[in-house]
């Protein structure tokens, strides 16, 4: 479909007849002050009321268009729908409850098109709904800061946004609600500009609400921590086989090397020193970080052959090391303690924990910038 400029406003609808009226003269007055290049695009969920002929009523004088929902249940498909016949390089969203302002479009359209900005949300600053509606958003908005540093009214069904994005955002895990994570979401990795106004989210006047708020609730937070866990496991698959085989290797031989460093080490300054042999924490500790240190330079060099700060790394590998052998020694004591599992059973458990770690951290936190392997230069490796 060719883009024309102006502004498609798509909204989805289930059981509105009471509301369709007034959303839509609010809606005429409106746009205009924007743009006078504008449609609306009704998408009906199979409303069992008269929203459709509602809509078809005042589709006869003015540029609104109503379809029928083919796919699956849910908001976020009924979105996708509407966007696909948007004919504008502009594209809105709404509800049709009027809980969000149509009054509000106009300033955002102006955003879009005239400052850099290529998505506006309209963020519920002022709270007009139940306050349990407030505590829900309170609580996603929070959950998304947490895993994704994203600060927005994510979840708002008012935006407005350029076209063109769509064609950059993978819609293909998208669930009955989460549309809005996977836009923003996807948008600001590919560095699109957000922002937002103010707007007043008030109490739904006519109709029932389709939404349930734990269903809904549970939907969103389950999506966003698979995504984050996906995510954070991709470097695992991206990654070739024998790549990380080969560097998993190096770094167990290292390992081993190196406790055998640490062991004779601190053997030799207890029995040969004096100030040692009755100073052994000091003793250990130097034998440690001598074996520590060594460990660090070669797995710099040869398994995981990084180019960063010496410092930096070195510093980071020091305190994840230190964290290490803290896991040892806890997973040592569950073992012996909890499990009650024998000497040799207990040693195997909390090695293989604690290589398992450092490993991980060492492969996907120190060492995850491009590395150089035969002067082949390999993708940089990111936990998001």
């Amino acid at each position: 479909m060719m883009e024309i400029n102006g502004f498609s406003l798509v909204i989805p609808v289930l059981n509105e007849q009471s509301n369709i009226k007034t959303l839509i003269e609010r809606l005429i007055l409106a746009i205009p002050k924007a743009t006078d290049n504008f449609e609306i695009i009704f998408i009906d969920d199979s409303s069992s009321d008269k929203t459709v002929e509602k809509i078809k009523y005042y589709s006869k004088n003015l540029p609104i268009k109503v379809f029928p929902k083919v796919g699956k249940i849910g908001k976020s498909y009924s979105l996708l729908e509407g966007f696909d016949r948007c004919s504008y390089n502009i594209i809105g969203m709404i509800d049709g409850d009027l809980q969000y302002p149509p009054e509000a479009l106009p300033e955002m359209i102006k955003k879009v098109l005239e400052t850099n900005t290529d998505i506006v949300i309209g963020s519920r600053k002022q709270y007009g709904a139940k306050k349990s509606r407030l505590i829900g958003t309170r609580i996603v908005i929070s959950i998304y800061r947490l895993l994704f540093k994203m600060t927005y009214d994510t979840q708002s069904g008012l935006k407005v946004f350029k076209k063109e994005i769509l064609k950059q955002i993978d819609f293909s895990r998208v669930t009955g609600w989460t549309l809005d994570f996977e836009l923003l979401h996807q948008a600001l990795q590919k560095d699109y500009v957000i922002n937002s106004i103010d707007i007043l989210f008030t109490e739904r006047q006519e109709g029932k609400s389709k939404v349930n708020p734990l269903l809904v609730g549970s939907e969103i937070i389950y999506h966003a921590i698979g995504t984050k866990t996906r995510r954070a496991l991709e470097p695992f698959f991206s990654l070739s086989k024998k790549t990380l085989i080969k560097q998993f290797l190096n770094f167990s031989i290292i390992g081993l090397i190196n406790t055998f460093l640490d062991i004779g080490l601190f053997l030799s300054l207890t029995s040969y020193v004096n100030f040692f042999a009755s100073h052994i924490i000091i003793a250990k500790a130097i034998s440690f970080s001598i074996a520590a240190t060594n460990s660090f330079i070669l797995n710099r060099r040869f398994t995981f052959q990084h180019k960063g700060k010496f410092r930096q790394l070195y510093l980071l590998y020091l305190i994840t090391s230190t964290i290490g052998l803290g896991l040892n020694t806890g997973a040592l004591y569950l073992a012996i303690n909890i499990i009650h599992a024998n000497l040799i059973t207990s040693l195997i458990l909390a090695t293989t924990t604690t290589l398992l770690w450092n490993f991980l951290i060492n492969k996907f936190v120190i060492f995850t910038k491009p590395i150089l392997i035969k002067n082949a230069q390999i993708n940089q490796v990111k936990l998001i």
